[in-house]
């Protein structure tokens, strides 16, 4: 059985916190009890939509294709494939 904690809040929703039968920690939003993020039992966070982080964010690893990435200074990139159009031009004579 999935044990549930709800706070209301000032706009009138609720959080709900639930462990699912996965036993994942999955919490909850809004009346139609939709799952936003989920916390596993090996501590991965997934999250349903998009993240905004207002910080800094350190990561040892990275997965994925990361096209959604910007602003990335090229001489921390020790793999990979970089585009000629984001790389520094110099003259040849």
């Amino acid at each position: 059985m999935a044990s549930t904690i709800s706070a209301g809040t000032t706009a009138g929703t609720a959080l709900n916190i639930q462990s699912d039968t996965t036993g994942n920690l999955a919490f909850k939003t809004g009346a139609s009890n939709v799952t936003a993020m989920t916390l596993d039992a090996n501590q991965n966070v997934t999250f349903a939509n998009n993240v905004t982080y207002t910080g800094t964010i350190t990561a040892t690893t990275f997965s994925g294709s990361g096209s959604g990435l910007t602003s990335l200074n090229a001489s921390n990139v020790s793999t990979g494939t970089l585009s000629t159009a984001v790389l520094p031009t110099t003259g040849v004579n």
